[in-house]
């Protein structure tokens, strides 16, 4: 038995860690949880739960879901090209511009509609952290009841002996067709862990590992620059045969937000799933973002 080495989804995500800056300046430790890189345009985002960022419950925003204040800044996990299996923290990013006011984008509907946020990246030049469109782009799968699904996050926080995210399989567990209580969210046969939430999902199919020359020519044929037939003629049949080539191939398909503390939910082993097609939303019919009970900035 032959072991691959980390696939791009296990650099896809990164760990967060949430903090309150008390009025003394310290940082004080709220919790953690999960996020993944994307992009819209020439942009990169860093997308996660909006309950990630405000330590609140969108179904009752007076409720925290921890301790302590909404977190005023992160910082994420992220190897660098020197090495790349050393998860290395970012600086303190903050989470409030210099008005007072949220730096993340949300739907023009509100959180209460959908708990997902995007903040604008600021990634180090260095960090190997790959963006989802650049190894799970959309290929046109039905996200229906019974689809299998994995999620990347980081349940255990930050491990230093072994700092990758936790790869976790899940179905899809209702019908994403139709909202819940009016909201596009579907459940996953998962109920996760807190620091799950913000986690990537990529629906999972078989799929054949080919060369660089191979991948580029039928990138190129998509593209419209050469024939498909010569992208076929670039396919070296016997390769598809051999076992050490069949690998599961992944698409982004949403976002996962837990429980969000429903015992109901908790009981019955299920999660909430976003869907991919919020994210497009949000990039089209955005605010900025709102927080109710905004944490005291000093």
């Amino acid at each position: 038995m032959k072991v691959r080495s980390a696939r791009q989804a296990s650099y896809g995500s990164t760990l967060i860690e949430t903090f309150f800056k008390s009025v003394a300046g310290s940082m004080v430790p709220i919790g953690y949880a999960t996020g993944f890189r994307t992009r819209f345009g020439d942009r990169d985002f860093l997308g996660t739960n909006w309950h990630v960022v405000t330590n609140r419950n969108p179904n009752n925003p007076s409720q925290t879901l921890s301790h302590g204040e909404s977190p005023t800044h992160i910082l994420l996990h992220l190897p660098r090209s020197r090495n790349a299996k050393h998860f290395v923290p970012t600086g303190l990013f903050s989470l409030y511009g210099d008005d007072g006011k949220p730096q993340w984008l949300e739907s023009s509907k509100g959180f209460e509609w959908a708990d997902i946020v995007l903040l604008p990246g600021q990634f180090p030049s260095d960090a190997v952290f790959a963006g989802v469109e650049d190894f799970a782009p959309s290929r046109g799968t039905i996200v229906e009841a019974g689809l299998d699904v994995c999620l990347v996050g980081f349940p255990f926080g930050r491990n230093q002996t072994n700092p990758f995210p936790i790869w976790k399989k899940a179905m899809v567990a209702s019908e994403p067709a139709y909202a819940i209580d009016g909201k596009p969210f579907a459940y996953l046969d998962t109920p996760g862990r807190p620091g799950m939430s913000g986690s990537p999902v990529y629906a999972i199919s078989d799929a054949i590992m080919v060369s660089p020359e191979v991948h580029e020519a039928f990138d190129r044929a998509n593209a419209g620059e050469r024939s498909a037939l010569h992208a076929i003629q670039s396919v070296d049949v016997s390769e598809l045969s051999k076992p050490g080539n069949r690998t599961r191939g992944l698409e982004f398909v949403g976002v996962y937000s837990g429980t969000l503390g429903d015992s109901s939910l908790d009981r019955l082993n299920l999660g909430r799933f976003w869907p991919a097609w919020v994210l497009d939303d949000i990039e089209h019919d955005c605010r900025r973002g709102t927080n109710p009970v905004p944490p005291t900035l000093y």
